[in-house]
C-alpha cells in the first residue's frame, strides 16, 4: 500500500503529459514549463521518499533521498519518451533536469518532515 500514492500520482502525470501542446495555456513567462516540471516531480519525489521509508529500504535518509530522486528521474525519462508521441509536445533534456531537480527537492522536503518516523514508526536518527 505504500506505493499506491506513487502509482496514483504517476497516472496523473501521464494524463497531464498526454494533453496536446496546442491545448496547454500560455502563462506568459519564460520557463513556466520547467517550473511545472519541478512542481509535479517534486510531489513524485516526496511520494517516492514516503514509500521507500515505509518499506524500510534503502536504509538511511541520504540513500532514500537519492533513491527517490532517481525513481522520479526514471519516470521522467519514460514521460519524455511518451511526449514524443503526443501532438505538439516534445522531449527535452532540460525537462529531465527539471524532473531531477523537482524529485530531489521533493524527497529532501519529505525527508525533513518525515525522518523521525522509521518504517515501523520507531525513532530513526538523522543520517
Amino acid at each position: 500500500m505504500a506505493w499506491a500514492p506513487v502509482v496514483g500520482w504517476a497516472v496523473v502525470v501521464f494524463g497531464l503529459s498526454s494533453i496536446p501542446g496546442t491545448r496547454i495555456p500560455d502563462v506568459g513567462f519564460t520557463f513556466a514549463d520547467k517550473v511545472a516540471h519541478i512542481g509535479v516531480y517534486g510531489v513524485l519525489g516526496a511520494l517516492c521518499y514516503r514509500a521507500l521509508q515505509r518499506g524500510g529500504r534503502p536504509t538511511g535518509r541520504p540513500r532514500r533521498v537519492l533513491a527517490a530522486a532517481l525513481l522520479a528521474l526514471a519516470y521522467g525519462m519514460t514521460d519524455e519518451f511518451h511526449q514524443m508521441f503526443v501532438p505538439n509536445r516534445s522531449s527535452e533534456l532540460l525537462d529531465l533536469a527539471a524532473d531531477l531537480l523537482g524529485g530531489t527537492l521533493g524527497a529532501l522536503v519529505a525527508s525533513s518532515l518525515l525522518w523521525p518516523l522509521g518504517a515501523a514508526g520507531t525513532q530513526e536518527p538523522p543520517a
